[in-house]
């Protein structure tokens, strides 16, 4: 798997791809649970967490100004960054207190004041946390396949890409740095900035996150999301996505892709096709008109073979994917339309961040923040997925050993307010007793379980402008 390099003068290791005998298929049952010391892959990963935020070279390559972290014992780096986490939607007083109170101030005798945290927080990179999440995602896909707890199919990582919207303060600085958006009633208009994901949707965990202005969908994977695909990925697209650009950028990694069609202004094979009595076809995508110079820059090829699978939905709609696994006894066409429902996936993982971790609930209204508090909250869903993969796999298979009418997985909003909870713990005291507090919060996270449902369908129901006005004004004020 191909990460970047270089991020802030922080050097990433590459490591060699596993092959997929190293994994078990999504499809088969989950492997019997092994009794072995099963704290110990994760209290490693928090370890490897710890030493990235205590290094030095990391605060040098993530703070603002040469002379920062230089003065102010209280506010070192690591403490710093902790604070920005923790409890970020309450009043900053609050939230000194309480780490003072749980012991991450060390031995000072007072905890700071609001006004030396707000100073302070200036001095951090939100690039930081941003690199937290690509070391995090590194050591997960380069250790815990050893444990065999990581989900493929086919030997494939399926990763989803999408984007949402957040809602952001109103003020000058948001306006001139994200979008407004505005309808026909005067005074309605709304500052948002429109966040993508590269999300691993079997294992549910954020691969790369963005926060930007509203834009073309596919500009997110130009920008970023391109260099993490490689041979080992699948790449789920929505119909936004359905671009000649798109396709050659993914095959030029390597990796493979699945595309839901649009109905209309699309490919003219695939428009043909959809017109057809055909379900399974392979064809050639020529490049359109006004890519070609692109393509040619770019050394892409003016001509792509691709696979159409059509399938009827369960409502009686027709859909149409367009795919670069062409091999029909490797990948039967019978499949497809499960694995594209795994998309979804990435709808819980942005319904995750942006109801349970409360990502709309800013701590301020400065830009620079508000990427502090976005990048913090993504390495925060980051690591809550990696730290409760033992727990999920153990209830999963005890679920399957005991004959169980239902199956059974981690309660994830539990396990965000333990991890919330525990992060002193982890992170800024003695790490003699790292082992201790990992223990203690995976026997939390046991104690919290969630009923799987599967095929649970749930109609969307899509907001009118004065309706989401009101849940923003209103509704969401007093959650």
């Amino acid at each position: 798997m191909a990460f970047p390099t270089r991020i802030n003068g922080i050097e990433f290791q590459s490591f060699p791809l596993q092959n997929s005998d190293g994994y078990f298929e999504f499809f088969s049952t989950v492997p019997p649970w092994r009794p072995f010391d099963h704290f110990s892959i994760t209290s490693q990963f928090v370890s490897e967490m710890r030493a990235f935020l205590h290094d030095p070279s990391t605060m040098m390559a993530f703070r603002c100004h040469p002379t920062d972290f230089t003065r102010d014992p209280r506010f070192t780096f690591p403490r710093l960054a902790i604070a920005i986490i923790k409890e970020h939607a309450r009043p900053a007083q609050d939230r000194i207190d309480h780490l003072f109170q749980e012991g991450g101030f060390g031995d000072h005798p007072a905890s700071p004041t609001t006004s030396a945290f707000c100073q302070d927080r200036a001095k951090l990179d939100p690039a930081f946390y941003k690199a937290w999440v690509a070391k995090a995602v590194q050591f997960y896909y380069s250790r815990f396949p050893q444990e065999h707890l990581v989900t493929t199919w086919h030997g494939h990582y399926v990763w989803a890409i999408d984007c949402s919207t957040l809602t952001l303060p109103d003020t000058p600085e948001t306006r001139a740095a994200f979008s407004i958006q505005t309808n026909q009633v005067p005074g309605s208009e709304t500052v948002q900035g429109k966040t993508s994901f590269a999300y691993d949707v079997l294992n549910e965990l954020p691969i790369d996150v963005l926060l930007g202005k509203a834009q073309a969908e596919k500009q997110f994977i130009i920008d970023s999301h391109v260099q993490y695909l490689n041979p080992s990925v699948i790449a789920l697209y929505d119909r936004g996505y359905a671009d000649y650009e798109v396709i050659a950028r993914t095959l030029a990694r390597g990796a493979h892709f699945v595309i839901r069609c649009p109905t209309s202004h699309t490919f003219k094979v695939v428009e043909d096709f959809m017109n057809s009595d055909a379900t399974d076809e392979i064809v050639t995508i020529t490049v359109p008109r006004d890519k070609k110079h692109l393509a040619v820059e770019c050394g892409w090829p003016l001509e792509v073979q691709a696979r159409l699978v059509k399938f009827v939905l369960d409502n009686g709609k027709v859909e149409v994917l367009i795919t670069s696994l062409l091999d029909r006894d490797e990948y039967p066409a019978v499949e497809f339309k499960w694995l594209y429902e795994k998309r979804w996936g990435v709808e819980t993982g942005f319904f995750r961040f942006k109801q349970q971790l409360d990502a709309e609930k800013f701590s301020s209204k400065k830009v620079h923040n508000i990427r502090q508090d976005f990048y913090a909250l993504a390495f925060m869903q980051v690591f809550e997925s990696i730290m409760d993969k033992d727990q999920d796999h153990e209830m999963r298979a005890k679920s399957q050993e005991k004959h169980l009418k239902h199956e059974y997985h981690v309660n994830k909003a539990h396990a965000y307010s333990s991890l919330f909870s525990h992060l002193v713990d982890f992170f800024l005291l003695d790490e003699q007793n790292l082992e201790h507090h990992v223990s203690t919060f995976q026997q939390e996270v046991l104690r919290s379980k969630s009923v799987i449902r599967p095929d649970r369908h749930n109609t969307r129901h899509e907001l009118t402008q004065t309706e989401r006005v009101k849940y923003l004004k209103y509704q969401r004020k007093q959650r």
